[in-house]
């Protein structure tokens, strides 16, 4: 939830910055490539924390477990 939270407040924001004339964002389809690359950025940013075990967890026990 809170990636997609992050999307849409980030494509608001680059939307905005666009409309003012900042000129990377300057058009809606420029904000969504933005906002979308930060969301995945900020996705991406979970592999690298302390709670690695958490996503092994999820991981249904019919699987085998890699170590």
């Amino acid at each position: 939830m809170v990636p997609f939270v992050l999307l849409l407040v980030s494509l608001l924001l680059f939307g905005g910055l666009g409309a003012s004339g900042v000129e990377p964002p300057s058009d809606w389809r420029n904000a969504a490539a933005c906002s979308l690359a930060l969301m995945f950025l900020f996705a991406a940013s979970a592999h690298f924390t302390s709670t690695e075990k958490d996503p092994i967890a999820m991981v249904p026990s019919v699987f085998p477990v890699r170590s």
